[in-house]
């Protein structure tokens, strides 16, 4: 699928393919028993960020981190931080040739009139979004042009479209 933007094309992907192109986003799937108590690797998500939901950028430190750097001037806001309102599965998007993972939520109740989608950069260890709450759209992580436009378009798809 692709989305039109206003400065090029976004390519929405899935699969396998995508998986070993996105780096330090994929966990680790160890056997039963197999890591012990304490190991590194145990620590692991055993799913890639994009197959979770999401909430389960919580689980990689890296985009957990980058995560809150950007929603520091939101941090008051608890469904911010927990993201733990209703989300689709995350996706990997390409924007003018940068790989991101696409995250969207909202507020649990409160889904309509209090949302966000953010885009996580592996490779940039950054976190791009826009938040919409109570009618206001506050962009967060300086997102640079093209990328704004992008997530208003994500945001459009999955909260009003």
């Amino acid at each position: 699928m692709s989305v039109g933007n206003g400065s090029g094309i976004v390519k929405l992907m899935r699969g396998a393919v995508i998986v070993a192109a996105v780096g330090g986003l994929v966990g680790s799937v160890a056997p039963a028993g197999a890591c012990p108590e304490g190991d590194a690797a145990a620590a692991q998500p055993a799913f890639a960020l994009h197959e979770l939901s999401a909430s389960g950028i919580r689980m990689f430190p890296a985009a957990s981190a980058a995560y809150d750097r950007a929603i520091e001037p939101l941090e008051a806001e608890p469904w911010l931080a927990d993201l733990d309102g209703p989300s689709a599965l995350n996706q990997v998007v390409v924007i003018d040739a940068a790989q991101y993972v696409l995250v969207s939520a909202c507020k649990n109740h409160d889904c309509a009139e209090n949302n966000l989608v953010v885009l996580y950069s592996a490779s940039q260890d950054l976190v791009y979004g826009l938040v919409y709450r109570n009618g206001n759209s506050t962009l967060i992580g300086a997102p640079p042009p093209n990328v704004a436009r992008a997530l208003e378009t994500f945001w459009w798809t999955a909260f009003r479209e």
